[in-house]
This record gives structure tokens, C-alpha cells and sequence, in this order.
């Protein structure tokens, strides 16, 4: 054998080898979890997304002072997208309403299959592709318990608890900068079902009643951005034909809720 041959064979053989032991470590892997009984399946998940070891840089306030270590990046990064701890965690229930007769079949369905499969899970694991496998067996058990929660007005505590993670923005030019990151809250999935189903019942009451403002477009049926951008055009088309100067005032409300405290928040909506 040529030595030009015996190298492209080294050459192959080395590119082969990685490949060999990634495909005999999975194999080990998949018989290893063909075995697992019980709590062995919980303990074995924990080896499954092992945690990277990646660095962040430091980070920026808007003061200008420089967050360099875990804690400190923690303290700059908790009041700028984390809601305010508040002393009183529970607040005085409402007697039950009348809001569950309203409930279908359908309505449930709807909120169930409408959520993408591959959003992030919560903390009880439980995705919605589970959940909606979990609907083809049990599909009986799953309404009794929606129509109870919303019959009730009784969310549940574990529905309510959630992993908040700040993640890098993407294409941002300096990460120094604390608005260079956004936070996720990772919600319960079954959690985000009630959700769906209570602001769905919520918004056919609020229009029913004529409660919501003729200005507002947001989460509203047969109502659109294009509605908002074409009323702007058109009222300061009418200013400038009446000599008049016309303005916009932007204000990004969805930013600002995440640090509005939830007592002041439902002080202002009572």
C-alpha cells in the first residue's frame, strides 16, 4: 500500500471513530432506558440535557455600574424583568359565578389544540403533546376538571407556578446591556389551557356587555392592526388638511406590565 493510501485510510479511519462511539453510546443509551421501572425512568431523565458550562458577560445597569459575578448579574437582572414581591400572596376569593354554563366542549378543544406542541414545557414537565394525548383517553376527566376550575373561579397553585428564564435578544450589538435580554416566563401547560379558556369567555362577556373601549384592537375579534395603522393615517390626513400638526404617541404597555404590582394593577381595574 502507497503511502498516499495508507494516510487517506488513517485519515478515514479517524473521521469514523467519533461517528463509532457516538452511535455506540446512543445504542447503550436506548437499552438502558428500555429497562427502566418506575422512579429509575425520573432518575435517568436528569442525565438527559446535561447543563453547559457557557459563560456570560458582564452586564451593564442603567445606573452604569458593572455586574460581573452570578449574584451580582442576578440582583441587576431581577427587578428590571421580574414582577415585585408583594407581602400579600392571597387575596380574598369572589363568590362562584355563572361563567362555567357558557363553557363547551368545543371551547376547550379549541384552547388545547391551538397551542403549538413545541412551546417550552412548565414545571411539571407536561407538554402539549402529552396533553393532547392525554385528551384522546381521558378527554371526560380533562373537562370535568376545566369546567370545575372555571365554575369555581379556583386556579390551581401548581398551575400557577412558574420558571421565569432571561434569554439573550437575538442580533443585539452589545450584550453589555441589560436590554439586550428579554425574560420568558415558563407557565404550566395545562395552566395555559384554563388561560386560554377564561379569556375566551371573559372577552364574548366584555362584548356582550359593551365593556371594552371602541379604541381598543388588541385581543379583540374582526379587529387588526391594519384597523389601527388606517384610522392613524386617516385622522392625520384630516389634521393636515386642516392646517393642523398631527403626532403619534407610541407607549409599549405589554413591556411595562411585567413590574406593575398586581395590587395596584387590580385597584385600577376595580
Amino acid at each position: 500500500m502507497s503511502r498516499r493510501r495508507r494516510l487517506a485510510a488513517t485519515a478515514q479511519a479517524g473521521a469514523e471513530l467519533p461517528k463509532s462511539i457516538w452511535r455506540a453510546k446512543d445504542r447503550t443509551w436506548n437499552d438502558y432506558l428500555k429497562i427502566l421501572r418506575g422512579v429509575e425512568v425520573w432518575r435517568a431523565a436528569t442525565f438527559a440535557n446535561p447543563q453547559s458550562a457557557a459563560t456570560v458577560e458582564a452586564l451593564t445597569d442603567r445606573n452604569g455600574i458593572h455586574a460581573n459575578s452570578i449574584t451580582e448579574k442576578e440582583e441587576t437582572l431581577r427587578p428590571e424583568f421580574l414582577s415585585p414581591k408583594e407581602n400579600k400572596q392571597y387575596f380574598e376569593l369572589l363568590p362562584a359565578a355563572q361563567g362555567h354554563q357558557s363553557f363547551t366542549d368545543h371551547a376547550a378543544e379549541g384552547a388545547l389544540f391551538a397551542q403549538l406542541v413545541g412551546k417550552a414545557r412548565g414545571m411539571d414537565k407536561l407538554s402539549f403533546g402529552a396533553l393532547r394525548l392525554l385528551w384522546e383517553r381521558e378527554k371526560k376527566r380533562i373537562l370535568e376538571l376545566l369546567k370545575a376550575v372555571v365554575g369555581t373561579g379556583r386556579h390551581r397553585a401548581m398551575w400557577k407556578w412558574a420558571s421565569e428564564v432571561v434569554i439573550p435578544k437575538a442580533g443585539m450589538d452589545d450584550y453589555m446591556k441589560l436590554m439586550a435580554y428579554r425574560s420568558i416566563s415558563l407557565l404550566c401547560c395545562m395552566g395555559k389551557v384554563i388561560e386560554e379558556v377564561v379569556a375566551e369567555l371573559m372577552g364574548e362577556e366584555d362584548e356582550r356587555r359593551g365593556l371594552r373601549s371602541d379604541g381598543q384592537y388588541g385581543s379583540r375579534k374582526r379587529r387588526s392592526t391594519i384597523d389601527v395603522a388606517a384610522i392613524m393615517v386617516n385622522r392625520a390626513n384630516i389634521a393636515c388638511s386642516q392646517g393642523h400638526i398631527a403626532g403619534v404617541l407610541l407607549m409599549d404597555f405589554k413591556a411595562a406590565f411585567l413590574s406593575v404590582g398586581r395590587r395596584r394593577l387590580i385597584h385600577a381595574m376595580r
